[in-house]
């Protein structure tokens, strides 16, 4: 009896605990004036997108390559004379300087020596020209003296020709005497000529580098900034020494390798474009100024020169970037970020959001398209897409072709307004998401 006792009080709190709560249980009759097809049905999950309506413009292909900073003009600074070289101070590779600054100085005790000389040898000449004059204008006065006594019969002729003889020595000997104070003036001139250039000075506004950054015994790009300047200083050098080198770079080139695909795109004056990667990035404008001959034996490339101004001189030597260079332009043409494509079945398509028919949310179309010029982030679309098609940008890695959306339109705050999220509770306590559009719930 027990055990019977206990299975029916089990199966009746089975039967309690199947009992619905209080509110709840049976659906309450439809009215008869109701008919099932008007009760109000919830909506789909609506992905949530972001769209960009297509406009029409300017397309442009490039070829995208790397490039380094150089100098667009240097100069190896030699030394004229030999002797000792002294270095107005301690320069760092990079520092800027004015032209006409004293970089360094160069002692040679035999040129004082020489200039001392020359200035002695100037001196005399000079008072031998003064004693010259003066001993040819005392035979002038003497011949016009004796050449007077003559016309009036009291001097002989013999004593007027010896006259005029004197005076014609003299004379001669004064223009000897002015031929030796300018050869002696000219190598006085020489030798100071020599002692300006014992001054080594910045033959124009640049920056100082070492002498093993212009000498082409290393790649500029890995050497600038790193080597000794004045590891000669104190040392005797003889002339032609190189000391060091200027770089002047209000304007720069940036130097690219392009390979034998691409070389063939490129021309003189086609404009490009870099970003140099820094602590902040800077993007610049240049044009192409040199294209290689020939590629290189190591690399294999191409080498090119885009000429790039730099007035505020915020690149740098050695500084690297992106190079994009121009190769051709459409204009009024439709054009797509690259990202917004995507692969489905071999082909390329994009993802485009249209209103859908009889609902109120917006709907994915798949789109197969065609594309022509490739730039660096955008592609012209040639085929598929027309203007004002809102292409998805985000969001259409999950998509199917007729998934409900839910739009949002970051370029058009007006649209995105329009297209606002909204969600609503349903009595299932479950979340459904609608479209604020016109004829929406």
């Amino acid at each position: 009896m027990p055990l019977k006792v206990l299975a029916i009080a089990l199966l009746c709190g089975a039967m309690a605990s199947c009992r619905p709560p209080e509110g709840q249980g049976r659906s309450k009759a439809l009215p008869k004036d109701k008919k099932p097809e008007d009760v109000k049905q919830d909506k789909p999950f609506l992905t949530p997108v972001l769209a960009k309506r297509v406009k029409r413009g300017q397309v442009t292909s490039t070829v995208a390559t790397t490039g380094s900073v150089v100098p667009y003009s240097s100069r190896l600074i030699r030394s004229e004379e030999a002797g000792r070289l002294h270095f107005e101070r301690q320069w760092r590779e990079g520092e800027f300087i004015t032209k006409g600054t004293v970089i360094a100085r160069i002692a040679a005790e035999t040129l004082q020596n020489d200039i001392e000389r020359a200035k002695a040898d100037v001196d005399l000449q000079q008072e031998s020209l003064n004693i010259g004059k003066k001993s040819m204008d005392s035979a002038v006065r003497e011949y016009q003296t004796l050449q007077d006594l003559y016309s009036r019969g009291i001097a002989a002729l013999k004593d007027v020709d010896a006259s005029q003889l004197a005076m014609e020595r003299a004379v001669n000997s004064h223009r000897q005497n002015g031929i030796g104070l300018e050869k002696s003036k000219a190598a006085l001139r020489l030798l100071e000529d020599r002692l300006e250039r014992l001054e080594i000075v910045a033959p124009f506004d640049g920056l100082i580098v070492a002498r093993t950054t212009l000498d082409g015994t290393k790649p500029f790009a890995t050497t600038f900034g790193s080597e000794t300047i004045t590891d000669y200083d104190g040392r005797l050098i003889s002339s032609d020494f190189s000391v060091c080198g200027i770089i002047d770079t209000s304007r720069v080139l940036l130097r690219c390798d392009l390979t034998s695909r691409d070389i063939g795109l490129v021309r003189l004056d086609q404009e490009a474009s870099a970003t140099i990667y820094a602590n902040q990035d800077l993007s610049v404008e240049g044009k192409v100024v040199e294209i290689g001959k020939s590629a290189s034996a190591d690399t294999r490339a191409f080498v090119i020169d885009v000429l790039v101004e730099n007035p505020d001189r915020a690149l740098k030597p050695g500084m690297f970037g992106r190079v994009d260079i121009v190769t051709e332009r459409r204009r009024d043409s439709i054009s797509i970020d690259k990202d917004m494509i995507t692969k489905r079945n071999n082909k390329t398509v994009v993802f485009v959001a249209e209103k859908g028919t009889d609902v109120d949310y917006y709907v994915a179309r798949e789109v197969p398209i065609e594309v022509g010029l490739e730039g660096r982030d955008k592609i012209e679309v040639t085929w598929g897409l027309k203007e004002g098609d809102a292409v998805i940008t985000r969001g259409f890695e999950v998509l199917q072709d007729k998934s409900p959306l839910s739009v949002i339109f970051p370029d058009d705050p007006v649209a995105s307004a329009s297209d606002k999220l909204a969600t609503t509770t349903g009595e299932n306590n479950s979340t459904t998401i609608t479209l604020g559009s016109p004829g929406g719930a």
